[in-house]
């Protein structure tokens, strides 16, 4: 199974094994009784939002061509028209840039660098040392080169971007004859009185709606990180050095993930 995505998914300031891929491959392992201990293959990267994700998508596929199934988690539902259009065309696979010829051409400080940023999230966060490495994946499945850009302020044009989402989305079932789900997630309104409360952006119905009538599902985590407010008193998002609330999932916001996609793949076996 493979999970693309941002930096979320990478799981920024959360600390190895407590990632959703992470605990959702101890959830099929153990539900499969199977030996082998990888179930989910972790790709996040920094920075790569739903356009990125659809570009290297078919690259992604031929690295891994008896995955069962694609998750392809993303913040945000707002992007350009343009870059959703640009985002049909495939980036080239390289078969020089895999994963472990990646990481078998590290040096040993590298490879040490990179120990410390995946265990010790707190002191990356606090001290932004081990960030500044020279540790690159650019160009990796032909994923990491992004092409995302900020939303700009022209006029929404809503059927032009439903049809502009539901292009990239079948163009991934075209490729693809596997499970596909699209995950999304957006930071929450915490209100003054202690209130959590969505604040879809303006292209949320016209995102969801295209991806649905696609045939692939859609996964909003939303209810459940409200549910979890409600009963827990648990934010999904912010660390205790950041704003309660703001920033990268923490590892509630990652339990419910996992949890929920757990559910989803339930469901449609």
């Amino acid at each position: 199974m493979l999970v693309l995505g941002s930096s979320h998914t990478q799981g920024k300031e959360v600390e190895s094994g407590k990632r959703y891929t992470d605990i959702l491959n101890d959830l099929l392992c153990t539900a499969n009784d199977k030996a082998r201990s990888l179930e989910v293959y972790n790709m996040g990267a920094d920075g790569h939002h739903y356009p990125d994700l659809v570009s290297g998508f078919e690259a992604a596929i031929k690295e891994f061509p008896e995955s069962s199934c694609v998750v392809l988690e993303t913040g945000s539902t707002d992007f350009e028209i343009e870059e959703l259009k640009a985002a049909l065309t495939s980036r080239s696979y390289d078969d020089t840039q895999t994963g472990s010829q990646l990481v078998g051409s590290m040096s040993t400080s590298l490879k040490a660098k990179a120990f410390v940023k995946e265990n010790l999230p707190l002191i990356l966060c606090l001290k932004n040392k081990v960030s500044n490495s020279d540790i690159r994946f650019n160009g990796a499945f032909g994923l990491f080169n992004s092409i995302t850009t900020p939303p700009s302020d022209m006029p929404y044009d809503e059927d032009a971007y439903y049809y502009a989402v539901k292009a990239t989305v079948e163009k991934m079932a075209h490729i693809y004859d596997g499970k596909i789900v699209i995950m999304y997630h957006h930071a929450m309104k915490l209100n003054c009185d202690g209130s959590l409360e969505k604040d879809n952006e303006k292209t949320y119905d016209a995102f969801k709606r295209a991806v649905e009538d696609a045939g692939v599902v859609f996964l909003d985590l939303q209810n459940a990180f409200l549910q979890a407010y409600d009963r827990y008193d648990v934010l999904p998002y912010g660390f205790n050095n950041t704003s309660p609330g703001t920033g990268h999932m923490n590892q509630y916001g990652h339990q419910i993930a996992a949890h929920e996609l757990y559910a989803v793949l339930k469901r449609r076996r």
